[in-house]
């Protein structure tokens, strides 16, 4: 009697590149809604938009223009835009959301990166519920 053959599923480097080109878009739109919320709340030059987010106009630059590193906005501008007082709340919720999103792994990240990106950032251990249904439901589309 001949052996069932099992069929072990692989990770083709097909499916690979379709993840982390899913996690990078989501990354994309996320960062480019901050830019559609500044420009609601009347910043709409690059200027004010750096003034507001309390970095560099250069920095702005890269940012908003979806020309950031390929690991999206590091630690260190996260908290330096969060610690802007004249951040509008819409910016604000944007950029918690990509935060907590960040940490559940929506944007690809190993979750050795995640851990340190947490405590550079300081966010608390666990995050809300509120990040992990958001995935689910982006991936459900």
């Amino acid at each position: 009697m001949p052996k069932a053959s099992v069929q072990i599923p692989t990770a083709t480097p097909g499916r690979i590149a379709n993840s982390a080109r899913d996690a990078k878009a989501r990354q994309a739109s996320k960062i480019a809604s901050l830019r559609d919320a500044l420009v609601r709340n009347g910043y709409g030059t690059l200027q004010k938009q750096a003034a507001v987010l309390g970095i560099s106009r250069s920095s702005a630059w890269y940012l908003l223009n979806g020309d950031y590193k390929g690991s999206g906005l590091s630690a260190s501008t996260i908290k330096r835009i969060l610690s802007s007082s004249t951040l509008p709340d819409e910016a604000r919720q944007v950029i918690e959301e990509y935060v907590e999103e960040r940490l559940v792994g929506a944007y690809g990240h190993a979750p050795a990166r995640l851990k340190a990106f947490r405590k550079l950032v300081g966010y608390p251990e666990h995050p809300s519920g509120d990040a992990k249904q958001r995935l689910r439901n982006q991936q459900e589309l």
